[in-house]
């Protein structure tokens, strides 16, 4: 889902093309935040990008 987020796509998108609903899309991007006391989406990708996931 971050490299979705990443590559500047919307929860509604997102959930398209994962096959989910949007509400899943965005609980798991507020877990993803919550987890590692990220601020907000554009946090959690940089985050992930310097850590070596994206």
């Amino acid at each position: 889902m971050l490299r979705l987020v990443a590559d500047g796509h919307e929860t509604n998108e997102i959930a398209k093309q994962l096959c989910c609903s949007p509400r899943t899309v965005t609980t798991v991007v507020h877990d993803i935040t919550q987890r590692f006391r990220l601020r907000n989406r554009a946090h959690a990708v940089a985050h992930a990008l310097r850590v070596g996931l994206l």
